[in-house]
């Protein structure tokens, strides 16, 4: 897994300290798209969410700041998987537990090494690359549980629900996606080659073993 490659959404007004760490990130190998304040960054990610890996931003700009552009992608349901990483200029620019509860992925803090920033957004690309990668089945699996419970007749507690996908995801071919896009399209991939009634079958059949032995007495209820 590597972060090379990798493209950076970089917003910050000072034009020294823009032009400096996009040489700096372009001659690493990454893809940078620079921007002098929040809001053509906003309006950027709105219109392309699934281009950046990384955003890296200081806390001053004209109209939208970089703690307003933060709160504005982490209460977005499209862009609050894309990591931000916010640079102040100093300790008391900005409060860094405030950063980090609005859902700030990593505080950088000036004056710092050039090699020390680019370890730092190396780790937050791959550390987001490891947490974005989930198995699709487990979505699919889940939904077709939720809306058939009733068919299946397992107990409707949340036991026995999670049993029935455990079992059921052990016995379905796990799919593996990194990003929201590649999630949706392996779903419609999924439903177009006629999957669905081989993933049926499999928790129907799982659902009669959990019915016949379930882990909780027959009135549990959760």
């Amino acid at each position: 897994m590597s972060a090379r490659g990798s493209v950076v959404l970089l917003m910050n007004c000072d034009e020294e300290d823009r032009n400096h760490y996009s040489a700096l990130l372009m001659n690493e190998g990454y893809k940078v798209i620079a921007s002098a304040d929040g809001k053509e960054t906003f309006s950027y990610l709105k219109a392309d969410p699934y281009v950046p890996d990384i955003l890296i931003t200081g806390v001053h700009a004209p109209v939208i700041s970089g703690v307003e552009l933060l709160q504005l992608i982490k209460l977005s349901q499209r862009l609050r998987k894309i990591p931000v990483v916010v640079v102040l200029n100093d300790e008391n620019e900005a409060d860094v537990n405030d950063l980090l509860q609005i859902g700030a992925e990593d505080i950088i803090i000036k004056p710092l090494h050039d090699t020390f920033f680019l370890n730092r957004v190396k780790n937050t690309i791959l550390g987001n690359q490891r947490i974005t990668c989930n198995n699709i089945m487990e979505d699919i699996v889940g939904r077709e549980i939720e809306k058939h419970i009733e068919t299946y007749g397992i107990c409707k507690c949340r036991m026995c629900k999670r049993d029935l996908l455990a079992m059921s995801l052990n016995r379905i071919k796990p799919r593996y996606v990194s990003t929201e896009k590649g999630k949706l399209i392996s779903e419609i991939e999924k439903k177009s080659n006629d999957n669905m009634p081989d993933i049926v079958r499999v928790i129907a059949d799982c659902a009669l073993t959990i019915k016949k032995n379930p882990r909780h007495m027959p009135h549990h209820v959760e």
